[in-house]
C-alpha cells in the first residue's frame, strides 16, 4: 500500500530555534508499524536525538508538537494531539494530551509531527502553511495571555481560513513548572511542565495553516464506521435503573472493583456521554489514576 494511503505522511519538521534552521525528515514505515504515531513516535525522536543529561530547560531538550495516526482520516475520535518532552518537573519522560482543531492542522501541513530543539535568542514563533515553514518575530506578542494571543494570530496569519494555534501564556514565559500550551480558546495540555519548555525556548506559539488531505485506503468505508459507531454513541443512555438515586450504587461496586476490572465499552460511553470525564475518577481512585496525595490515590 502506498504511504499516502495509510493515513500518516511519513514527515516530520524539525526547527533548530538556535541557528533557525527548519528541516524535514522522513520518518522509516517500520517506526509507525512498531509504535503507530502519537506518543510512540515522540518517545522514538526524543531517544534517538536527545542525550540523557538534558537540562529539561536548556537547549538539549526537544519539545515535540503530534498527531495521531488515524487523525485526519475522518474516523470519531482522533483529533487530540500530544507534546512530549523532558519533563523539567521529573527530570523524566513528559507528555500532555490536548483537545481541540490542532492535531489535523499538522496533518494538513504534511507532517505527522513538529519537534523543536535549541533556544531562540528573541521571542518567536513558528507559521507553516501550505508553501513551507518559517520562524516570525514575537516580540509584539510576549507578555500577552494565552487567549488574547491566539485571537491576534489568527488575524495576522488568516488566508483563505482561520489558522490553528497554540500558545503559552505569561506562565510559560516565566517558565512556571506547572504550566501548560493552549489552543482553541483555551484549551490545554497541561501536565509535564510542557509550557515551561516552550517558554524556555522563547517559543510564544506555533501557528498552522495548510490546506493538505490525508490519504486513506477507503474513505468511504471510513465514513461507513464512524457513521455507524456515532449513531452507537447517540443512542447510547444509562438503563433507567441506574440513573438519579441508584448511580451511586454503581459508584461504590466501581470503587470495590479489583484493580484488573474492565468497564464494557458501552457502559463507559453512557457514563461519559451523562457525567463527562468526572465518571472517570470512579475507576480512578482505586487505581491510584487520581491528582490526590501526590497521584498516591
Amino acid at each position: 500500500m502506498k504511504r499516502d494511503m495509510k493515513g500518516y505522511t511519513g514527515r516530520i519538521l524539525i526547527v533548530d530555534l538556535s541557528t533557525f534552521g527548519i528541516r524535514e525528515e522522513e520518518i522509516p514505515d517500520r517506526v509507525y508499524e512498531n509504535l503507530l504515531s502519537g506518543i510512540g513516535l515522540g518517545a522514538y525522536f526524543l531517544y534517538k536525538h536527545m542525550p540523557a543529561d538534558a537540562d529539561p530547560l536548556g537547549p538539549d531538550n526537544i519539545l515535540g508538537l503530534l498527531s495521531g495516526l488515524l487523525t485526519g482520516s475522518g474516523s470519531l475520535m482522533t483529533g487530540r494531539w500530544m507534546a512530549v518532552c523532558k519533563s523539567p518537573l521529573t527530570g523524566g519522560w513528559g507528555d500532555a494530551n490536548c483537545g481541540g482543531t490542532f492535531a489535523p492542522a499538522i496533518k494538513q501541513c504534511g507532517y505527522d509531527a513538529i519537534f523543536f530543539k535549541g533556544i531562540s535568542e528573541k521571542p518567536v514563533y513558528l507559521y507553516a502553511d501550505d508553501d513551507g515553514a518559517e520562524l516570525r518575530d514575537a516580540a509584539h506578542l510576549w507578555g500577552k495571555d494565552a487567549i488574547e494571543t491566539e485571537d491576534i494570530l489568527r488575524k495576522e496569519c488568516r488566508k483563505k481560513k482561520k489558522p490553528d494555534v497554540v500558545v503559552i501564556g505569561p506562565a510559560g514565559e516565566k517558565l512556571s513548572l506547572i504550566a501548560g500550551i493552549s489552543n482553541s480558546g483555551g484549551r490545554i495540555a497541561a501536565r509535564s511542565g510542557v509550557g515551561a519548555v516552550m517558554g524556555s525556548k522563547r517559543l510564544k506559539a506555533v501557528v498552522l495553516n495548510g490546506s493538505g488531505r490525508v490519504g486513506i485506503q477507503d474513505r468511504e468505508a471510513m465514513k461507513a464506521y464512524s457513521k455507524e459507531f456515532a449513531e452507537k454513541v447517540k443512542n447510547a443512555n444509562l438503563p433507567k435503573f441506574l440513573k438519579g438515586a441508584l448511580f451511586p450504587l454503581l459508584s461504590m461496586f466501581m470503587a470495590g472493583a479489583k484493580k484488573s476490572s474492565t468497564v464494557d465499552g458501552m457502559m463507559s460511553v453512557m457514563m461519559t456521554k451523562k457525567y463527562g470525564t468526572a465518571s472517570n475518577n470512579t475507576m480512578g481512585l482505586p487505581n491510584g489514576d487520581t491528582p490526590v496525595k501526590n497521584w498516591k490515590g
